[in-house]
């Protein structure tokens, strides 16, 4: 958005809407843009936000609404650092080009009856992004109330506000609640409320842009490592004891067991280099973040190429095989007709040698039959000639032309 000469006016409005995969961001998104990128939406465990996108809503005619999308940190196609990275970065770019966001959403399922690690964790990343100050400017928005009873939502609504870990802190700090009852309305109303908010500027935008300050020194990095640390570790000794396990077994000659006690650790193994790995990623400049995201996009964009070109492939295919069929279609009805016209002829022959044994078969017509028992009907350019005993039966009568000439026509 920002490499191409973009320009923000002072009317405009952007607005970042952040949370857990699946917690409502892209639908709500969807119910506003009204141009630029589609709006991918998921509807089961895979998160459908790969980068972070803005969609534009025209909110009226001096009014542009930017709704920045952003993956969520429990995201099952990015790990934790990555989605970092990304976040940062388009901060920091939207800082560097004096972008400021006018308030951040934060969404949350109201059908979540209590707050999972991957939730908390989500929580905890946004609150070090955001920084105290910015939470004046935070909405945190409860979503799919219809599949709840009020009593329940309001129950579970209460318990963020009054504990401290989850929504309690940043309520304290003038953040607000409100609800989105999935529809256009409830959409426009929630981004109504950020059109006269003072913008502001986020801690991890200070740290990057002001500060120069690598990601894994700022709050948010500090944080994750902290995190991605405990993690590892938990796993270092999850594959210590698959090992000490497996020996015991090989002890007491148990092959399968200790097979499948080897498998594990492995499996162990390499998720505490993974997540060594995204402790790693976090010690970079946001010049080399900067880098890395222009690689990873245009890998992206490349990606997007091929399975374009696939699919017109495809769609190719499918065209060049609807036109043989219809090729052979046309085929197989100039047959029948040639046919149409052999048997005619030798209809028309036999009426002509006066072979009444040959007597031709009825032929169908599109309009009313006035002859005493047609025996053919043929069109000729615009033309009925009609084919058919006389009244006394004995000699056969072919009207518009004569039977000779009718011949001579159709043998050519």
């Amino acid at each position: 958005m920002f490499r191409s000469g973009f320009e923000a006016r002072k009317s405009d409005i952007f607005i970042a809407v952040m949370g857990v995969t699946g917690s409502g961001k892209s639908t709500f998104i969807s119910m506003l843009a009204n141009a630029g990128a589609p709006v991918k939406i998921g509807h089961g465990l895979q998160g459908c936000t790969q980068l972070v996108t803005p969609h534009i809503y025209k909110y009226s005619k001096d009014v542009n609404v930017y709704l920045i999308d952003t993956p969520g940190f429990d995201d099952t196609n990015r790990d934790d650092a990555n989605v970092l990275k990304q976040i940062a970065v388009w901060l920091s770019d939207s800082l560097k080009n004096d972008v400021k966001l006018s308030g951040i959403m934060y969404m949350h399922r109201i059908t979540d009856t209590r707050m999972a690690g991957s939730a908390k964790r989500n929580l905890l990343m946004f609150k070090k992004l955001c920084g105290n100050e910015a939470l004046k400017n935070v909405i945190l928005v409860t979503t799919m109330w219809e599949k709840v009873t009020v009593a329940e939502g309001a129950a579970r609504e209460k318990e963020l506000i009054d504990t401290d870990d989850f929504w309690g802190f940043m309520v304290k700090n003038k953040s607000r609640v409100e609800r989105h009852y999935n529809n256009r309305d409830s959409a426009r109303a929630l981004v109504t409320k950020f059109l006269k908010e003072k913008k502001v500027e986020l801690t991890i935008q200070d740290e990057m842009v002001r500060k120069e300050r690598h990601l894994d020194q700022t709050d948010a990095g500090k944080t994750l490592d902290s995190e991605l640390a405990k993690e590892r570790d938990k796993w270092k000794e999850e594959a210590a004891r698959q090992k000490a396990d497996r020996e015991e077994a090989l002890r007491q000659s148990d092959e399968h067991l200790a097979h499948v006690l080897e498998e594990e650790r492995k499996k162990s193994e390499a998720k505490a280099k993974d997540l060594q790995k995204q402790r790693e990623m976090l010690q970079f400049s946001l010049e080399e973040l900067r880098r890395q995201a222009d690689e990873k996009r245009q890998e992206m964009l490349l990606e997007q190429q091929q399975r374009l070109k696939d699919l017109k492939d495809e769609n190719d295919k499918m065209l060049l095989e609807q036109q043989q069929k219809l090729k052979d279609e046309n085929e197989k009805q100039m047959l029948k007709l040639l046919e149409n016209q052999k048997l005619q002829i030798r209809e028309l022959q036999a009426i002509r040698d006066g072979d009444q044994s040959a007597r031709p078969l009825v032929r169908s017509h599109p309009g009313k039959n006035l002859i005493h028992e047609c025996r053919s009907i043929t069109l000729v350019d615009d033309s009925y000639f009609f084919c058919g005993p006389t009244v006394n039966k004995r000699f056969g009568f072919f009207l518009s032309c004569g039977v000779e000439t009718m011949i001579n026509w159709l043998t050519g």
